[in-house]
């Protein structure tokens, strides 16, 4: 799940203007008493006025600066399930957990339109790969699963247990919902995959250690949180909107 970094900052800035508040007014009864009360209430109310332009400034900028795509170097694709086609101008990466929340909040509102409007007219090529969090149970039996429907049917099954998983959330409900193991079995059965050869890959150390990998070069590309993007060269942090997307996208289209 992506943390909002600037939740504890906005808070501290809050706190930090009730303590500003309470020295301006201490300050402000320090002054002569030949000043009125009216001037002293204004100069007090300016005071105030002045820190919390500043500060809403302050974390304007900081929120603009936690947006702007991260400059990185290498090569993340591996060999993962992708969808597109592979010689596009552009590669796009996630980094994803089947349980997190805001990752199902870019399925479900941005993903379709990227696919419909990038990756199926060749100009994307969409790599999805597993970024399950240890505080997710289910997060690791769905990367497995999907990666098994992979074993059996490609790219393309792997991308309908993939829809499948995150539709099923929906229907579960909002938030962070569990993913049991038998809607996994019964995925894998609606996708006609062999049962048998399903459960010896499901419990292989060959999948296990194919997850692990993407953890490890997700970090490497400076992934802290779900989900996480590689766009070409950028990281891109948080289920952000389409359009922020189409924006770094048009632009690499247009290098």
């Amino acid at each position: 799940m992506f943390k909002n970094q600037n939740s504890s900052f906005i808070i501290a800035i809050i706190f930090a203007a009730i303590a500003i508040s309470g020295s301006l007014v201490f300050f402000a009864l320090q002054i002569s008493t030949q000043n009125s009360s009216a001037n002293l209430s204004e100069a007090i109310e300016q005071g105030i006025q002045q820190y919390v332009t500043e500060q809403q400034d302050a974390v304007r900028k900081a929120q603009e600066d936690a947006n702007k795509p991260k400059s990185v170097v290498g090569d993340f694709r591996d060999d993962d399930a992708a969808i597109g086609d592979p010689d596009a101008p552009v590669t796009m990466i996630e980094f994803s957990d089947f349980q997190c929340p805001f990752c199902r909040k870019f399925y479900n509102e941005s993903f379709q339109q990227l696919k419909t409007e990038y990756i199926d007219t060749g100009k994307v090529f969409f790599v999805y790969r597993d970024f399950p969090l240890a505080f997710h149970d289910g997060a690791t039996p769905a990367a497995k699963a999907a990666e098994c429907a992979r074993q059996q049917g490609g790219d393309a099954q792997y991308f309908k247990m993939h829809d499948k998983i995150f539709d099923g959330q929906n229907l579960l409900g909002q938030g962070t919902v569990d993913i049991p193991e038998q809607d996994l079995q019964k995925y894998a059965r609606e996708l006609g995959l062999n049962m048998n050869t399903f459960a010896s890959c499901y419990d292989s150390d060959s999948i296990a250690q194919e997850i692990q990998k993407d953890i490890a070069d997700g970090k490497r590309a400076g992934v802290q949180g779900t989900p996480g993007f590689v766009i070409n060269n950028q990281l891109v942090e948080g289920a952000q909107p389409y359009e922020y997307f189409k924006n770094i996208i048009d632009a690499e289209l247009t290098r």
